[in-house]
This record gives C-alpha cells, structure tokens and sequence, in this order.
C-alpha cells in the first residue's frame, strides 16, 4: 500500500488511503487527499457515523471503516486506496460492487481462529474481493492458494493478472527488473528494506501500471519506489527512549511481521546479521500464530532452548513464561518485574496478551575489539505497541 500510494503521488494524483493497524495515533488509518485527519475532524465524522447507527451493534472496524468513507465522499479525488482489515470476503471495506482493481498478496496462515486453519480456507476469504469484470494482480501464492483464487474468479468472472505468468519482479543489481506482460521495466531499488519487498513494490507497480483510464509513467513508479515510507517495516530507530537505553554500537530494530510469511521474510533479513549477537523480541496476539518449536522471526542458526518455557521467571505472571539463552545461560523476563529475579518487586502494570522471546548466541571476542561485542535487538511491533 506504500509503495502504490506514494507511485499515484508522484504520478500527480490525489490520493485517498485506508489501512489497518495504525503505529501510534488512530488517524494514521485515514488518509484524505494524502493528509491525515486531525483528532476533531475525527471525532466528529466518528460521531456522525455512531448518530446514523442508532445504537446498533456495531464493531470498532465497521464503524472507523465508515468514518473513512464518509470522509472519502466529501472530498474529491483520483485514487482511493482500500486496505482489507480481515481477510475479504465478509470484510466491511468488502462493499464495492465494480471497484477499478483489486490486488491479493501472498496469502499466509494468518488469523485462523477466524478465517480457518488451512492456506485453502484463508485463500477462500481473501478471495472474495474479486469482482465481475474487475481486473485482479496476484501476487505470488502457493499452489494451494493459487487453486482456490482461481477457482473464484472463474466463478465471478474475474481476469487475473498473475506473477510467474503475466508479471515478475527480480532483484538486480541496480533494483529491480520488473515485467509486465511482453514490456519489461527497470527500477530502482524499494526505499523499504528487505528482499521481500522486491514483489511488494513489483506488485504495487504493476496495480499502478493497469490502473485503469489512468496514465503512469515510468518516472513515476521510479520515484514511488525511492520515497515509499511505511513505519515499522524493518526500521531501525535510533532515537527515541528504547534507544537510549542502548549499549554504544548496539542497533534497534522494529517489524511488524504478524504472521507465518512475514517471519519467515524477518528471519532471512535476520540471518545476514552473523556479524553480531541478536536478541529477539517477539509479541503476538492468542491465534495470530500456530504453535511453534521456536519463535517465528528466529534465523535457524540463532540459538533457541524451548525446555524452560513455562519455568523459572517469576513464576507469577503470564509475561514470565517464554525465555532464552545467553551464551550458555538460561533467561527469564518478566515485563511485570522490573528484576526479572525479584517477583516480590512486580509493581509495573501488566501485558496479559504478551508473549516475549529472547535468544541469542553471544560471542563476544577479544575486550581490545568493542566492534565484536555489538549486537542487534529486533522487536516486534505488536511488542513494541504494548510498551510505548
């Protein structure tokens, strides 16, 4: 959604946006004609919208998704860009009839307590935003996924535009090699970091590119691939009060990824990062993640002993029950205590929905070498929310 917002802009359109969660203030979601709505503008279109209501049941979503197009109708634009909250098919963005394009990304085991326990499930409700006659990107998919989209759209009469087939985007050298159809296109490197991101800016240029009854250009998607921003996204924060609390030489590094395929993207980014010792971070909603081994985002090398789950700690609070190792030896954190080793001194208030991974292998290396001795903390987002 950055990547395709910020290539309209530089297009020269006027561009609306809606996307879930927000970083820090609720009014990130709303976008209106590229400028956020300030709290009384907000409050006020929310007001009218709960006034409508009249009291009826109603969910946080439905109504901050009404808030939006609400806001969206009052003023004009070129584009306006819809992110699905939850899944597609009975999502309350999923209220278009002949929206001008739609795009799935790659589909991955994600809020299964609600959308099932299989990629086919999921794959089924993501694609239910295909329309008639609507032109769908695909985005790349496993076979599974790629059946049921497929399927769906012969059903509704959906033409798909698919990668591997229609499309390819391909890291180079100098950026990305992106192919459309018998054009091929070259482009810079993504302003976002990751090799992941090279199919989230391919696919964002291809949905640029096929806009339909609009013109953009390749200097365009260029420049939208080079200021993209999107907090949060393997960003690394060097200010601010975690960073403070940072040994000299340590990096601080924040990521949202909030399911299976995003970790596994996290923990390939994380894996080049041999040169020093990595503590991981890591929080997620009951559900967001089927059970695992080891704690998703974690690169194979890194070390991980799963016995003590559940043991020493506190032994007080839900916070307590994950832990790691520490060149050789064993830790516990108890986000209640500010002594993970003193339960008698909890006073902080409580993350009940919290659970917390620590893992590292240390070498620290000659003392004369303090390059040797730096390390990276990454934190999840979720994580990061819970404690700002």
């Amino acid at each position: 959604m950055a990547f395709l917002k910020a290539i309209c802009e530089a297009a020269g359109f006027v561009v609306h946006s809606y996307t879930s969660p927000h970083l820090v203030r609720f009014a990130e979601r709303i976008s209106v004609a590229g400028r956020l709505l300030d709290d009384h503008e907000l409050v006020s279109l929310l007001e009218e919208c709960e006034t409508v209501n009249g009291g009826e049941p109603i969910t946080f979503f439905e109504v901050t998704t009404a808030a939006a197009f609400l806001a969206f109708a009052r003023t004009q634009a070129d584009v306006t860009l819809i992110e699905t909250g939850l899944g597609g098919r009975f999502d309350a963005t999923n209220v278009f009839d002949r929206p001008s394009l739609t795009a799935i990304t790659p589909v991955s085991m994600d809020h299964m307590s609600f959308l099932g326990e299989t990629i086919d499930a999921i794959a089924f409700e993501k694609a239910g935003i295909l329309k008639k006659d609507t032109p769908a990107i695909i985005a790349p998919q496993q076979s599974a996924a790629s059946r049921v989209i497929q399927d769906r759209a012969d059903q509704v009469g959906a033409p798909l535009w698919c990668f591997g087939t229609d499309w390819q985007a391909d890291t180079t050298a100098d950026g990305i090699l992106l192919r459309d159809g018998a054009e091929t296109v070259s482009l810079p490197p993504p302003s976002l970091l990751g090799p992941h991101q090279t199919i989230n800016a391919g696919l964002a240029a291809i949905c640029a590119r096929r806009l339909p009854s609009l013109s953009v250009g390749t200097d365009a998607l260029a420049q939208g691939l080079r200021t993209a921003i999107w907090p949060g996204r393997l960003q690394r924060l060097d200010n601010g009060p975690l960073a403070a609390h940072l040994n000299p030489g340590w990096e601080l590094w924040l990521d949202g990824a909030h399911n299976a395929a995003a970790a596994d993207m996290l923990a390939q980014v994380a894996s080049t990062w041999e040169e020093k010792p990595l503590h991981l971070i890591f929080g997620a909603r009951p559900g967001q993640f089927s059970r695992p081994s080891r704690p998703p985002c974690l690169p194979p090398s890194r070390n991980y002993d799963p016995r003590g789950r559940n043991r020493d700690g506190c032994g007080r609070h839900r916070s307590c029950r994950p832990f790691g190792r520490n060149g050789g030896k064993r830790i516990s954190i108890c986000l209640r205590c500010p002594d993970s080793h003193r339960a008698d001194q909890c006073r902080t208030r409580p993350h009940p929905d919290l659970r917390l991974s620590l893992s590292g292998r240390h070498r620290t290396g000659p003392k004369r070498n303090p390059a040797v001795r730096r390390g990276f903390l990454l934190t999840s987002l979720n994580f990061f929310r819970s404690i700002r």
